[in-house]
């Protein structure tokens, strides 16, 4: 190991190394990792170690160096050499895939070729498009006078003009006789449409014989208001006569409810209408019914208890039921 020590060995290796990074920079970097086959056993056989002859000579360090330097040279010169073909064939391959020409717009010929500033651009757009809306004004414009000219068919007479203008009354009696004349056209056309209107009314209805054998029966012929007239009277003869008969037998249904409250309110509370009652009997008023007296005739003094005072909220209470009642 001492005799690689040297300066030549180490310019030499310092070379190799340099010449190893640039050929690592300009090669692809490959992730493939290469396998070692195990060599089969033809080829072991065909390696025999001759153990008989002498031992090489010993290889000096800067022969060995030259050499292997030589030989990387060598190996990366065959390398750079593969990758300069296959960039090559790449290249090739791009240009065959780019022969196809772009189909440009002549729009972006015309803008390429006369290179106008974009302001000019816009307003000559803008011009292009309102001549457009004039012609297509101008056009809509004709198309309606020509609509209007088929409807207007219509031409006045006009007459010249006079030397001698009418007067105030002249002008009203003009007038006078363009509405008379007016008027007396209007009722000719009125009775022309009056008369088609009568001739359409042709239609004579068939009289059925049960109405013929009752016109017959009836006698004389009188006119048909008359006979409506006299059916009139008799209706209302007979609505008269039984809205009488319905009020002079009319009876309303009192109910009992009401019937006890008039009752009550005629003839009193009821301490009144039990005196009255004890009254119509022939039994005097505080004794009661079944007590004899003496024979004197003396009969004690029952004080009579005073009717308690009925409270006015009750009378208004029975006056409002009988009121709903009725």
């Amino acid at each position: 190991m001492e005799d690689f020590e040297t300066d030549a060995v180490r310019s030499i290796m310092s070379k190799i190394y340099m010449s190893m990074q640039e050929s690592d920079e300009d090669a692809p970097f490959h992730t493939e990792v290469s396998v070692l086959e195990k060599p089969n056993e033809s080829t072991l056989e065909s390696i025999k170690i001759d153990t008989s002859q002498k031992p090489a000579k010993k290889v000096k360090a800067e022969d060995f160096v030259k050499t292997t330097y030589m030989r990387m040279q060598n190996s990366t010169k065959k390398s750079q050499d593969v990758l300069n073909k296959v960039k090559k064939q790449i290249d090739k391959e791009r240009a065959e895939a780019l022969k196809g020409a772009p189909n440009i717009n002549h729009k972006s010929k015309k803008m390429i070729g006369q290179a106008v500033p974009l302001q000019q651009r816009i307003s000559e757009v803008i011009l292009e498009k309102e001549r457009k809306l004039e012609e297509l004004k101008e056009k809509l414009n004709q198309e309606r006078e020509e609509v209007l000219k088929k409807d207007l068919t219509f031409k006045p007479q006009i007459h010249g003009r006079t030397d001698k203008p009418r007067s105030a009354t002249e002008f009203f009696k003009y007038n006078e006789d363009w509405a008379n004349m007016k008027a007396v056209k209007e009722a000719i056309k009125k009775e022309e449409l009056d008369e088609k209107v009568t001739q359409t009314l042709k239609f004579h209805p068939e009289i059925n014989q049960n109405s013929e054998k009752i016109m017959q029966d009836m006698g004389e012929n009188r006119p048909p208001e008359v006979r409506l007239l006299e059916r009139y009277q008799v209706t209302q003869n007979k609505i008269k006569a039984k809205q009488e008969v319905i009020e002079y037998k009319f009876s309303p249904e009192i109910n009992k409810k009401t019937k006890q409250l008039a009752r009550a309110q005629s003839a009193g509370d009821v301490f009144t209408r039990l005196f009255t009652a004890a009254e119509s009997q022939g039994t005097t008023a505080g004794t009661p019914r079944g007590t004899k007296t003496n024979g004197t005739g003396f009969s004690p003094e029952v004080k009579t208890i005073s009717k308690p005072e009925q409270p006015e909220i009750q009378k208004a209470n029975i006056e409002q039921l009988f009121e709903l009642n009725s």
